[in-house]
């Protein structure tokens, strides 16, 4: 199942949602796919993001190169959407998703201040990339997802968990 898959499910469901003036319950195709769990992650934070906070998808698994003569990988973001309101905040999503409950370690905490820097620079890239005036808002999300077997998925949207003022990695050279 693919994102072609996905956006043809999406239209669906957010059709027979509006008539009826409810958010819809998480697609049982979502749950049943069959695909890796970070893409499955992806699809209900997608999902989520579009029928409860009322966001727009703009673009999935966005991978920017480091610069426009470089072959190599920047970076990649999970999701890209676009706030609702009359200043359109573009929103970078880190999608985190875990099988299990642990007291130690949650799936919004894996991301790591390492991690904070390479989607702020792919953001920078992918702005940069596609004319994007520097006026336009911009935030950083994180949706953290626990998904044990047998369950719903439980999930969390944490709106600005971080931002462009994110401290220097500090590299030894």
């Amino acid at each position: 199942m693919g994102w072609k898959f996905f956006v043809k499910l999406m239209k669906n469901l957010f059709a027979s949602a509006s008539a009826e003036g409810k958010p819809p319950e998480i697609p049982a195709e979502l749950i049943a796919s069959r695909e890796n769990l970070g893409h499955r992650g992806e699809g209900i934070a997608r999902w989520f993001l579009e029928t409860h906070e009322k966001m727009t998808f703009v673009a999935a698994n966005a991978i920017v190169r480091e610069s426009a003569k470089s072959a190599r990988v920047g970076g990649e973001i999970d999701l890209i959407m676009v706030a609702p309101g009359n200043k359109e905040t573009i929103v970078f999503v880190e999608v985190r998703t875990r099988t299990e409950r642990s007291l130690w370690w949650s799936p919004f905490s894996s991301v790591t201040r390492l991690k904070r820097l390479r989607v702020c620079r792919a953001a920078r890239t992918w702005l940069r990339e596609n004319n994007v005036p520097l006026s336009r808002p911009v935030r950083f999300d994180v949706v953290a997802i626990v998904w044990e077997e047998g369950k719903k998925p439980d999930i969390r949207h944490y709106p600005s968990a971080f931002g462009w003022t994110e401290p220097k990695i500090q590299t030894i050279k």
